[in-house]
């Protein structure tokens, strides 16, 4: 049984909509005034998102939906998939750090997660409060690793002579951002995806510094500095449907 479309103005609701013989559910964003049309995006983890422009209707939003569900299915995870994922904090949960899986335990006494030998210790939390510690150790290992696989990256990045100034910060929909001032943030969440990968992020950003926007002379660009970037980039978003929803 399809559910009715509870979008509004105050907060993010859902419905749901079936494709062949699966459930997909659509999250609404809150309205806000710079949206001038409907846009339906996927996230990393497999879940669809519509925003819309103030005062949009109900029958309008399933509508739309509706007309994409093609779209939708060939990006999206079902809801039933969703639904059998474990809790991302839950005790014996796997996380991924440089591409490594990492058992989660709650039998530590600190209030932060200390990596060993495969495992994240910490103290026992509410889900707000893992969540937070997670943001930190991302944040933590982004600050300690991914200055040198830039560095590593720079003799192939002729047009770039000194190393950039370098941000961190979770993002969610980028992996990564470039200034026009020359200031590179990396998406917190990267450092748990694969070193390969990480690099293919870090070489769009560098590229940015030669070629600001996506032009062909951009992927030009790409292609001469790092020729299996299309792999690459298809890995990344392969793997982040291995990630827990955090």
């Amino acid at each position: 049984m399809q559910k009715a479309p509870t979008c509004d103005n105050t907060r993010m609701t859902y419905f749901d909509l079936t494709h062949s013989g699966h459930t997909y559910r659509i999250h609404c964003r809150p309205p806000r005034k710079g949206n001038r049309r409907l846009r339906l995006s996927v996230d990393a983890s497999g879940i669809t998102h519509l925003s819309s422009p103030p005062r949009t209707s109900q029958t309008t939003l399933r509508a739309f939906a509706e007309q994409h569900l093609h779209w939708i299915a060939a990006r999206a995870e079902p809801l039933e998939k969703l639904a059998s994922r474990p809790a991302p904090y839950a005790e014996g949960s796997t996380h991924w750090l440089l591409g490594e899986a990492h058992t989660l335990r709650l039998d530590g006494t600190q209030k932060r997660l200390i990596a060993a030998n495969g495992i994240l210790h910490t103290a026992a939390a509410d889900a707000h409060e893992l969540a937070t510690r997670f943001k930190n150790l991302h944040r933590e290992l982004s600050a300690a690793h991914i200055p040198a696989l830039v560095q590593n990256q720079l003799p192939r990045c002729w047009w770039v002579s000194t190393m950039p100034p370098i941000r961190y910060r979770t993002m969610r929909k980028t992996w990564g951002t470039c200034r026009h001032d020359g200031i590179l943030t990396f998406n917190t969440r990267l450092i748990q995806y694969p070193v390969e990968q990480i690099e293919h992020v870090i070489i769009h950003e560098l590229c940015h510094l030669a070629v600001f926007d996506h032009s062909e002379a951009f992927y030009a660009c790409m292609n001469i500095v790092q020729p299996d970037w299309r792999t690459r980039k298809t890995a990344l978003q392969t793997f982040a449907r291995r990630l827990p929803i955090l």
